[in-house]
This record gives structure tokens, C-alpha cells and sequence, in this order.
């Protein structure tokens, strides 16, 4: 244990020695097959849950619930060489507490890591697991011979004509979080559908075209450099449930893209950033998603950030599930980002905006606060 002094003795942490939980009962052992897919995104995924109450033994009720659902979820008990799990309580003399869980990418997406942590929940409530996860990831093995059938805007390279880098040297980087509410969604709807160019518009689409614009924009990235959108995609609804059975644990995720200059991006309307944004969402199927599989094995490509925005949504995420026995979490977050990563949220409970949480330097972010504030 030690102690810890924050604000000039304003607030003390009592920091305790992490505690490893194994599994309660024998689990599978042995090596464990991870999809090209899973070996994609090798780095730690961290959340983190703030609950308005709970008991003075919120952590042993957590363990021992822990150790019951990793039976379950038994190769979260297991060792990898990158991004180990971390579990991490921290209880307020107020009675709240918040929970912060780190997990390897490589193991979960966001519905698998939600069903695992829901699960835990439920078994710390004394209910039954719903969500018993399905291990046989080799239903995502690519094939032999590889059918590859299509170019992958992902995997193109991109030189750095406006210096970009230089910037993300010279000044820290920043995370904000920016809020969209509905009456902005719906006016940047209502502008693209007017253009007369698409003939719907999501929140997503509408979204995601004012962030692409702005934070190209608050780069600097001069009219010939190549910008590249890549969304993150859930295909489990693209798959059969005989193909991928319902909950299936593993990353069934992957990035659909479009690639076009920053000066097209910013300076032709609104609904051209719309309509490279539903185009690449829309070329996403089962056949598609084997083809980008093969593609990954057979050529190794490799990913750069240069000129790039990932954009991963959780709006859809089911984190209210997440009681332990004390109430639903009232705040649900991530923690830091990679810098080309862009993670929307909902905007609260009984709103329709969303929110947007993106890291840039720290004068990029000025920029970009002032660019969506338009």
C-alpha cells in the first residue's frame, strides 16, 4: 500500500498491490487461435464505469464475481506477449466508486468485451450468464487458397505532403470530447439531402462528414494531400448466424475506407464527404469481409496513420447492462486514444446527439474547436 497526496493534500489515494484472479474452476488449456483480425489490433482497450453507490466491499464482490465469469470467458485468463488485462477498483468516501478495465484488443471487440463485462455483472448480481460466449474462431480463418476479390483503400499508403508529423511533435496532444446534439445532426442532414447528392443521410454519416472536414482543416493538410477515412464496422449482422454464431467471442470487426484529397473533403459540399462515408459502409458483406481476410494473410499489408481518421462507434454499446449489484453506471467512458482514432458515445440518456472524443496537438485542437463550432 501507499499513499499519495493529489492538490496539495486536497484528496488521498490509498493505492493497494494489484491482485490476480484466476478462474474458479479448470479451464481449457493450451494455445488459443486468434484470427488475422484479432492479431490486426494489438493494443490495450481501456473503459471505464462510474457508479453513483455502492458497499464497503465492492472489491471482494467484484473478484470473486471475476473469478466465476472467467470460466466463461477463459482466454482472458490466459498470457499473451502484448497488452496484458488489468482490473482496477477505486472507491470514494462518498460511497462511489468507479471501475476501470483494461483488455487486449487482440481478444475482444467492443460486443464481445460489453457481453463480458456485462456477464460479470450479472454473475455479481447472483443471476444467470445470458451471453455464454462461443470460442471457435477458426469460423473466421481465412482461406486456402486465398479469393481475394477486391482493393482495400485501407492499406493504401500515404505520403505526408502537408507535414502533419512535424506538428504532432512540436505540441502535445490533447483529448476533448464534443457534443453534437440532435439540432445540429439534423441540420447537417438537411443540407446534404438538399444538394441534391444522396438521398438519405444517417446521424453517423452526418457526423463523421463534419469531423472528417474539420479535422483535416485543423491539420493544416494542404488541397493535394490524400485523407483517408477508415470505420471501424460490427459484420455480424453481414454473416449468417451459421456462420457466426450469436455471441461469438472475438473481433468480427473490421475497417471499411474511403480515400480521397483534402481539397475535395473541404472545399466541395457537405454531401460529398457523405457520400464517401455511406460508400464505404456500403460495400461491407460477408464476401467482402473473407476477401479483406486474405488480402490481410496473403500480403501483410501494414497501416499508417499518416493523413488518416478511424472512426469507432459505441452508440450502439449495451454499457447501462453493466450492474454489479449497485445500479447502472450514470458515466461510461474510454481512455486515452491513439492519435487517429476518433470514438463516438451517446449523448446521454433521453438525447439523440452524440457525443465525440478525438486527440490532436494541442493547436490542431484549437482549430478544430472553432472549425465545429460553425
Amino acid at each position: 500500500m501507499e499513499a499519495l497526496t493529489i492538490s496539495g493534500g486536497a484528496m488521498t489515494v490509498r493505492k493497494f498491490k494489484p491482485v490476480t484472479v484466476q478462474p474458479e474452476s479448470e479451464t481449457p488449456n493450451g494455445f488459443y487461435f486468434l484470427s488475422s483480425l484479432d492479431q490486426a489490433i494489438p493494443f490495450t482497450m481501456m473503459t471505464i464505469y462510474r457508479y453513483e453507490k455502492g458497499s464497503g466491499n465492492v472489491g471482494e464482490v467484484l473478484k470473486q464475481a471475476l473469478s466465476k465469469v472467467l470460466v466463461l470467458y477463459y482466454p482472458l485468463a490466459g498470457s499473451m506477449a502484448i497488452c496484458p488485462e488489468v482490473n482496477q477498483v477505486t472507491k470514494f468516501k462518498c460511497g462511489k466508486f468507479t471501475l476501470g478495465i483494461g483488455i487486449s484488443h487482440s481478444l475482444v471487440d467492443g460486443v464481445s468485451g460489453m457481453n463480458f463485462v456485462n456477464s460479470w455483472a450479472q454473475i455479481a448480481r447472483g443471476k444467470p450468464v445470458t451471453a455464454v460466449p462461443f470460442h471457435d474462431r477458426t469460423l473466421l480463418k481465412s482461406r486456402v487458397p486465398p479469393q481475394i476479390k477486391y482493393p482495400y483503400d485501407d492499406f493504401v499508403q500515404i505520403a505526408d505532403t502537408s507535414d502533419t508529423e512535424s506538428l504532432y511533435q512540436r505540441d502535445p496532444l490533447v483529448h476533448k470530447l464534443f457534443v453534437f446534439d440532435a439540432d445540429r445532426i439534423a441540420a447537417t442532414k438537411k443540407l446534404a439531402l438538399s444538394e441534391g447528392k444522396v438521398k438519405c443521410c444517417s446521424s453517423f454519416a452526418a457526423v463523421t462528414a463534419l469531423v472528417w472536414r474539420a479535422r483535416s482543416q485543423a491539420l493544416g493538410m494542404k488541397p493535394h494531400q490524400l485523407t483517408k477515412i477508415r470505420i471501424m464496422a460490427d459484420f455480424r449482422s453481414k454473416f449468417g448466424t451459421e456462420a457466426l454464431p450469436e455471441n461469438y467471442f472475438g473481433n468480427a470487426v473490421v475497417t471499411t475506407a474511403s480515400l480521397c484529397s483534402a481539397g475535395e473533403l473541404c472545399e466541395r459540399p457537405i454531401s460529398f464527404a457523405v457520400e464517401q462515408i455511406q460508400k464505404a459502409v456500403e460495400q461491407l458483406d460477408e464476401d467482402y469481409v473473407r476477401s479483406r481476410m486474405d488480402f490481410v494473410d496473403t500480403y501483410k499489408p501494414p497501416l499508417s496513420s499518416v493523413g488518416t481518421l478511424v472512426i469507432s462507434s459505441w452508440t450502439r454499446l449495451a454499457y447501462g447492462m453493466s450492474d454489479f449489484g449497485w445500479g447502472d453506471p450514470s458515466q461510461f467512458g474510454c481512455g486515452d486514444l491513439a492519435r487517429e482514432l476518433c470514438v463516438y458515445f451517446p449523448e446521454g440518456e433521453g438525447k439523440k446527439g452524440i457525443a465525440v472524443v478525438l486527440a490532436l496537438p494541442l493547436s490542431a485542437m484549437n482549430a478544430f474547436e472553432e472549425l465545429v463550432q460553425i
